[in-house]
């Protein structure tokens, strides 16, 4: 039992150190969109 708890801790740790972040990265990816649509939208007005 004792082993199987020691398996289990560090994977415990590390997915919650994983999530952590994961909800700033989410927060980001939309801004991240927005830009990257706004310079498509310079280069279309660009070209036409």
């Amino acid at each position: 039992a004792k082993q199987e708890l020691s398996k289990a801790d560090p994977y415990l740790e590390a997915s919650s150190t994983e999530k952590v972040p994961m909800p700033m990265f989410e927060e980001d990816v939309p801004s991240v969109l927005e830009l990257e649509m706004d310079e498509l939208d310079q280069w279309i007005k660009k070209d036409s």
